[in-house]
């Protein structure tokens, strides 16, 4: 087949683009006017004259309670780790992950973009996020003295030289990289309708609305003829190629007046276009590819061949086999409008018993004295037997107020209970004990807890994974990142794709409190087998670092190591080898002091030995010394006696 023509590529796109903006201009714009109506508390439409007008703010008071606890849950430093995926992959991982949470915080405004991508999912049913990686340089003007001051800039920045009188006036290009995350404006983007899931990667078709300058367009390379050929835009709620009305993006507008107005100069001049990211085979093959456009006004302005999508989506309530979500406008609609009638209701029934219907004959009463209704003021006759009847109210206030009870309770059942978590009886829950505080809340805190899982494994997670494959296709050079206390490096370049990823994030205060309570049993057993000697068998001085880390983010402490230092920092390191040669020297010590105790104790048995042999022999020869002069006294006592008594001699 012959290779697709620029008015064919067009005519693809445009076609593309009717259908997902149709399929926006449907039931879900309107609902996304409607629920920002109810956030801004602007009238129904259905108010009567002399009846209360009061709105019940259900909508807009649940968003902004489920947004605090995502304020708190989501401000970490550390958003997300990346799980090891083989042997010998922990240190790149945590590299990775380090060098991912450092750009997310340093080179964004991150926070407020993630509070705008939820608060779109809270509110219209999606959030959008794009990440991207921007190579733009930055420019400066400098004013050097003399030469040898600017010879210290390398003459490839220099863009532009001045004299003036303090000396050359410099024009310098600083070559910058950043990585880009951006809430994008629901209303401002479509996709496939089909699309069945949350995760965009898998998409035919996306589109988003951009409104560049033509100086701008210019600088990214579309010719100065067709600049110049462009419409102004000076309104954005008309879609270009469509020819719908934003009614969205008309109910943000200050008094409907649109902020893109007739700029002076053409170089100013808006011009509305479209990214389009769109799998087509552009040479006519069955072989589809990921291809990025820019159109204007039905013309291609570029064109060139992606690997991947720049944005990440999620919602607050996932809806099977659909991309689009729910919202809390969505959740809690009827439940607003039934509490608005009890309110309204209420009002008007209090109003009625302070100010009852009278029924009196203008001609007998002075109906100006009679209308008025401050305390105290008498009622003018102008007849003496003018008559004044109360007509009777029924009171209304029990009842009003047990409906209200009890769809206060509906309302938590639908939408999570972080609305009732701001009030004074829940604040003191914090106050009694884990189980009885799990009993009263644990239930009605489970949906919070769901929508914010539910937006973090989603949108977070799409986010994170699109900015790691941005940092390992675009990113040139190394990356700087923090860890065991000094600066250290990774190489972008090097890095594996990835798809394990756990984000440390939307667990709601519940939720923090269970997982607290098994790490601190975790860390109880792992103290507990490295005093019994079991370190480096059951578990390692880098596991118990961890569960603590783990429990300090949990309790809002990000920066552990300005509390406890990594065992595998080079100052650890050294501090274990220390200890180790301490360790052999004490152990060598001590066996030579066991050997030199040894000898000692054999020296005193030797001499013990030779001692009891030399009694010995003294006793032996004292023995036989005593045995022979015993002897000689037996013999000499014989002598003595035979002396004394001869014997007779034989005849």
């Amino acid at each position: 087949m012959a290779r697709m023509t620029e008015a064919e590529i067009v005519g693809a796109i445009y076609s593309n683009l009717e259908r997902s903006t149709d399929y926006a201009n449907t039931q879900l714009r309107e609902i996304r006017k409607k629920s920002w109506d109810r956030h801004l508390q602007r009238p129904r439409g259905d108010e009567m004259q002399g009846r209360s007008k009061v709105l019940d703010t259900s909508v807009a008071d649940t968003t902004e309670s489920i947004m605090a606890i995502l304020s708190e849950t989501w401000h970490t430093e550390n958003i997300c780790d990346f799980a090891p995926q083989g042997p010998n992959d922990e240190d790149s991982a945590d590299a990775e992950a380090r060098a991912l949470n450092s750009l997310f915080w340093s080179d964004n405004n991150g926070y407020l973009e993630l509070m705008q991508a939820a608060k779109n999912a809270l509110m219209f049913r999606n959030g959008v996020v794009k990440v991207w990686v921007d190579d733009q340089p930055d420019y400066e003007v400098r004013t050097f003295p003399d030469a040898a001051a600017l010879a210290a800039i390398p003459e490839e920045q220099i863009v532009k030289t001045e004299e003036n009188e303090y000396g050359t006036q410099v024009t310098i290009e600083i070559p910058q990289q950043k990585l880009c995350f951006k809430a994008i404006e629901p209303a401002y983007f479509t996709c496939d309708p089909n699309l069945d899931t949350q995760d965009l990667q898998q998409a035919n078709f996306i589109s988003e609305r951009v409104f560049f300058t033509r100086a701008e367009l210019r600088e990214m390379g579309v010719s100065r003829k067709v600049v110049l050929e462009l419409p102004e835009s000076t309104d954005e709620s008309v879609t270009d190629g469509v020819g719908q009305s934003n009614t969205d993006i008309m109910a943000k507008l200050i008094d409907g007046q649109s902020d893109k107005g007739h700029a002076p100069t053409p170089d100013q001049q808006l011009v509305q276009c479209h990214w389009v990211h769109m799998t087509i085979a552009l040479d006519g093959s069955l072989n589809a590819s990921k291809w990025r456009f820019l159109v204007s006004n039905r013309r291609l302005l570029l064109k060139s061949s992606v690997t991947h999508w720049p944005y990440a989506s999620g919602a607050a309530w996932i809806v099977p086999n659909r991309w689009s979500g729910l919202g809390v406008y969505d959740k809690l609609i009827q439940t607003e409008d039934m509490r608005t009638n009890a309110m309204r209701q209420l009002a008007d029934n209090l109003n009625l018993n302070n100010n009852p219907r009278l029924v009196a004959d203008p001609a007998t009463v002075d109906f100006e004295s009679l209308l008025a209704s401050a305390p105290g003021r008498p009622i003018q006759k102008k007849r003496a037997d003018a008559i004044v009847d109360v007509i009777p109210t029924t009171d209304l206030v029990s009842n009003s107020i047990a409906f209200l009870q009890y769809t206060e309770n509906l309302r938590g059942n639908q939408a999570g209970a972080a609305l009732d978590m701001q009030s004074g009886d829940a604040q003191s829950v914090q106050n009694i004990s884990g189980i009885s505080a799990e009993l009263q809340l644990g239930p009605a805190e489970a949906m919070t807890a769901m929508i914010g899982r539910n937006l973090a494994e989603s949108m977070l997670k799409g986010a994170f994974l699109v900015a790691h494959r941005c940092i390992r296709e675009y990113w040139r050079g190394p990356l700087m990142f923090y860890r065991g206390g000094e600066w250290q490096e990774t190489e972008p370049a090097t890095w594996m794709p990835r798809k394990r990823i756990s984000l440390n994030v939307a667990m709601s205060p519940g939720e923090s409190r269970r997982k607290v309570a098994a790490i601190d049993w975790v860390i109880n057993m792992q103290m507990t087998a490295i005093q019994g000697g079991a370190a480096n068998i059951m578990t390692s001085y880098n596991h118990l670092h961890k569960a603590i880390t783990d429990r300090m983010r949990l309790t809002r402490l990000d920066d552990s190591e300005g509390y406890f230092i990594d065992p595998e920092s080079q100052a650890a390191q050294e501090a274990m080898q220390a200890q180790a040669e301490q360790a052999q020297q004490t152990q060598a010590m001590q066996a030579q002091m066991a050997q030199m105790q040894f000898e000692i104790e054999q020296f005193k048995a030797q001499d013990s030995s030779q001692k009891w042999q030399a009694e010995l022999q003294h006793d032996y020869y004292e023995t036989n010394l005593e045995a022979e002069v015993k002897e000689a006294e037996i013999v000499e006592r014989g002598i003595t006696a035979t002396r004394q008594n001869p014997s007779p001699v034989s005849e």
